[in-house]
């Protein structure tokens, strides 16, 4: 006889009032965490699922501590708390709060409403500690699958920089989270009168604050005649830069005009980069980023690191949309110099590790400093090729060309104007009014966006093919072996002179120039 199967009794299962979310990093992005919990009549206690990381696990002695220091009960039942997707390892102590949130739900009853998006560390006696990641939960909410509101529950201080951010979005015309409220929650105690306000909007006209202004620029010193035609062909055209020459020719105050002349970043790159920023635990700035890196750097330090705690930065990514200021760059490691390669040519580059690969963009500015010979003075086989420089070199013979041989030729090939500086280009004069300068910049940074639809350092090799239909310039090129992308190279600087002088047409005297830019060539060869 067949069995027969009874209906199983109706499970009524208790609805929430609303799910609490936490956030972490997944590579270089933010994931969504759902923080889920179960009580059952047993030894009460507290036990956190989903591969936590130890600061996590011990949340759960904070909590304890926190609830009757609070004003709550903490439930007289065995509690499992559940951080899905519990496939993923989870780390940080940003969770605290949205733990404590979702188990108040057992025992309070908070005001119902949207989903809550929490991120706060808990103190043993209730206070709720900032965590930093403001930029994060911004790029979190703006990823929402489904068009839904959220409550943002904060840290006091993460309240402040989040707001700031949001004005600062609101201002470079950037979108913002939709239907979303922000809560600022300086104790654990304050949670029931905080979620029964209705919260400042995130689109509220006068929710953010104006992230402060950067500091004025410090006086400059005017440059000579070359060097002020050369920082600004660079400018224009964001090329990379390497400026050899002798000690005490100026070549490290040629930075801040390289500075003083770049243009601001693309909103979209800084908004990219500060949240970089806040993986090396930095505070976010818009501003122009202008890091300068030293000859002890490592390649984990330009390319960053990628683990189980996600993308940490590295110093590319964190000057992404900037200048980054390499000193002593023939004092670099091999491998720190080989890194570049790929940055240099592609503006982003692959980082493979065992959890994975990732891009990061890296769009930036290389300006190089070195010296020609390893005591800093002038060698005798280069003097020729910088006249009217005096100065000493105790090097043996051919060491200044073992010195520069250190420069790779795919390295030398990917930086525009490999310029040699010599003591006619330093100039003591006080600079009374740069206006000069900065206006040719301007200028023609204008024209070249409305002629090429872009810089000259971005040009596309189909773009910059079209120019050698002209036979003049084409027939430069016909009597030199050297290789395609040393030809682009030359196109874009050629195009940038061509930008300066706001010529309709790319004439023969613009690659001139811009060939004749490159006399570190003509000692070592070119590409």
């Amino acid at each position: 006889m067949a069995p027969v199967l009874l209906p199983l009794p109706e499970m009524k299962h208790p609805k929430d009032a609303f799910t609490v979310h936490s956030c972490f990093r997944e590579g270089s992005r933010p994931a969504w965490i759902e923080v889920e919990v179960h009580a059952r009549v047993q030894i009460p206690g507290l036990q956190i699922l989903g591969l936590p990381a130890p600061e996590i696990r011990e949340a759960k002695e904070r909590i304890l501590a926190a609830f009757p220091a609070s004003g709550f009960e903490f439930p007289r039942k065995k509690v499992t708390v559940n951080l899905a997707p519990s496939s993923i390892p989870k780390w940080g102590t940003a969770h605290d709060l949205p733990i404590a949130l979702r188990i108040l739900t057992l025992v309070e009853p908070l005001p119902p409403g949207p989903p809550i998006l929490a991120s706060g560390e808990l103190s043993l006696d209730g206070g709720v500690r900032s965590t930093g990641s403001p930029a994060l939960l911004i790029e979190l909410l703006l990823s929402a699958p489904e068009p839904q509101g959220f409550r943002v529950v904060l840290a006091e201080q993460d309240h402040f920089e989040f707001m700031k951010l949001l004005g600062w979005r609101r201002s470079k015309g950037l979108p913002l989270p939709d239907q979303v409220s922000i809560y600022r929650l300086p104790h654990l105690s304050q949670i029931r009168r905080i979620l029964s306000d209705p919260g400042v909007p995130a689109n509220a006209p006068e929710s953010g604050a104006a992230l402060p202004a950067s500091p004025p620029a410090p006086p400059l010193l005017m440059p000579g005649p070359r060097l002020e035609r050369i920082l600004m062909i660079a400018s224009i055209g964001r090329h990379h830069t390497l400026l050899l020459g002798p000690k005490g020719i100026g070549k490290s105050e040629s930075l801040v005009w390289f500075k003083e002349l770049a243009g601001s970043p693309e909103p979209a790159e800084s908004w990219t980069r500060m949240v970089h920023q806040e993986s090396r635990n930095e505070v976010p700035d818009p501003g122009l980023p202008a890091r300068r890196v030293h000859s002890q750097v490592r390649p984990q330090h330009l390319l960053g690191s990628f683990g189980p705690k996600g993308y940490r930065a590295g110093e590319l990514a964190l000057t992404h949309g900037g200048l980054l200021f390499a000193d002593e760059f023939m004092e670099w490691s091999r491998d720190s110099r080989e890194s570049l390669r790929e940055p240099l040519e592609a503006r982003s580059f692959r980082l493979t590790r065992v959890q994975g690969s990732l891009d990061v963009p890296c769009d930036l500015q290389l300006v190089a400093t070195g010296n020609l010979c390893p005591c800093g003075g002038l060698p005798s086989e280069m003097s020729r090729l910088i006249p009217g420089t005096s100065g000493t070199c105790r090097c043996p013979p051919g060491a200044a060309r073992s010195y520069l041989s250190r420069l790779s030729g795919p390295i030398l090939d990917r930086i525009d104007l490999p310029v040699l500086l010599g003591a006619e280009h330093q100039n003591k004069r006080p600079l009374e009014d740069g206006k000069r300068i900065r206006e040719a910049v301007r200028c023609g940074r204008v024209f070249a966006l409305e002629h090429y639809g872009t810089l000259p350092s971005c040009l596309s090799p189909n773009d910059l093919e079209k120019e050698l239909q002209e036979r003049a310039i084409h027939r430069l090129f016909e009597s030199t072996r050297i290789s395609l992308r040393y030809r682009h190279k030359t196109l874009r600087v050629a195009k940038s002179i061509q930008a300066l002088e706001q010529t309709p047409r790319l004439e023969s005297r613009h690659l001139l120039e811009a060939l004749s830019l490159r006399e570190l060539d003509i000692h070592l060869g070119p590409g």
